[in-house]
């Protein structure tokens, strides 16, 4: 899980299309979190998906 410091719209990804990596479904949000790229249940806070290092 994610804490909820990281769900605020500041660490939103909206730039996720230059990744190659879909739109989020209703509910899910890209979050960027240091290097890595988060799809992120914005209610729950469970990530379900990581694309590490999309940052370097």
């Amino acid at each position: 899980m994610l804490p909820r410091v990281f769900l605020g719209s500041g660490y939103y990804f909206d730039g996720y299309s230059a990744f190659g990596v879909g739109a989020p479904p209703r509910g899910f949000r890209w979050v960027r979190y240091g290097p890595d790229l988060l799809l992120v249940n914005v209610r729950t806070g469970r990530i379900a998906r990581v694309v590490r290092g999309a940052f370097y």
